[in-house]
């Protein structure tokens, strides 16, 4: 039988908590931040792509796709494994496999690629980006918290369900992504 709860462990557990709830504010609203800096990446992105292209006509399309290829075929020859391939799912990977650990090199070239694809054209969307982003940003306010590995996949579900929330302007759809998608 588990010995009941003293005054002192209350106190301690209630102190826990407003600092994740704390936490977990200061990680919705860098996500929300982490969205608008990569439509902002996107859009310098398609203008140095695609601008540059423009007065080409038809024919500056393959050139902007092109451009955007070989700049994406250096990011993945600078950091092997880490720019090209299916980021969502491997990031749902890390939180289940690696004690929700996102490595800060990753997000970073994982959020450039993505912009260079987005803005050289290519037939990607944006919203799996942004919830690695905000997902990312969370596990960064964990790690400088010094969560336990459960508090640090809340943390990381408010960042990824704050990024798709302000991506579509709903956000219980943001919180219903947190719960049914990252938590699970």
């Amino acid at each position: 039988m588990k010995p009941a709860l003293g005054l002192r462990d209350v106190a301690e557990s209630e102190r826990r908590y407003a600092w994740l709830i704390g936490l977990a504010v200061v990680t919705g609203v860098l996500g929300a931040v982490g969205n608008v800096v990569f439509r902002e990446a996107i859009a310098g992105a398609t203008w140095l792509l695609q601008g540059r292209f423009a007065p080409l006509g038809r024919a500056g399309i393959p050139l902007a796709l092109l451009s955007g290829g070989l700049a994406l075929l250096a990011l993945d020859r600078l950091f092997p494994g880490e720019a090209l391939g299916y980021g969502f799912p491997r990031f749902l990977e890390m939180l289940d496999l690696h004690g929700a650990s996102v490595k800060r090199r990753w997000m970073v070239v994982k959020t450039l690629g993505a912009a260079l694809s987005l803005g050289a054209g290519a037939a990607v969307g944006r919203e799996g980006p942004i919830a690695q982003i905000g997902g990312s940003i969370g596990a960064a306010v964990a790690r400088l918290g010094r969560l336990a590995t459960a508090e640090r996949k809340v943390l990381i579900a408010c960042g990824a369900g704050a990024g798709i929330a302000t991506t579509f302007n709903a956000p219980l759809g943001g919180l219903l992504f947190a719960q049914e998608i990252v938590l699970l």
